[in-house]
């Protein structure tokens, strides 16, 4: 069952387009944090899974931030970069202070994203289906 899964997703990845792709890395993002906050807020705290869940959210703003392009995203680029910096280092000091209210508000910043992001791929997901629609409404027998 779980190679199944582990298909089914790789299958997913690799079809993805890029905004569903960046898609995933928030929701993955939201997964993880939420599971690090459930870990800290637990009697007892299980430090083990939190640290290992933030470390996880790490990474992900990591790669999300290296994915941006800072020529041709202008300011937009430049102030996710800085949203990421500050996640970033708010995850290593909620990491360190082992503080479910810090990753609070990450998780916060992350959803906003990711649900301003959800939009887009909507909208963009839309049109590509508009245009498929279109195709199929013309006539090629002539």
């Amino acid at each position: 069952m779980n190679r199944n899964f582990d298909q089914y997703r790789e299958t997913q990845i690799k079809t993805a387009s890029p905004g569903r792709l960046l898609l995933m890395l928030y929701d993955g993002a939201v997964r993880f944090i939420n599971l690090a906050i459930k870990s800290l807020q637990a009697e007892p705290k299980d430090l083990e899974i939190a640290h290992n869940n933030i470390i996880k959210v790490q990474n992900i703003i990591t790669e999300l931030t290296i994915t941006l392009n800072m020529e041709k995203g202008g300011d937009i680029a430049v102030n996710l970069k800085e949203i990421y910096s500050f996640m970033r280092n708010h995850l290593v000091e909620g990491n360190l202070k082992k503080d479910a209210n810090i990753l609070i508000e990450v998780k916060g910043l992350i959803e906003e994203l990711r649900d301003g992001w959800r939009e887009v791929v909507k909208k963009e997901e839309g049109f590509q289906e508009n245009q498929v629609s279109s195709l199929k409404n013309i006539n090629i027998k002539g």
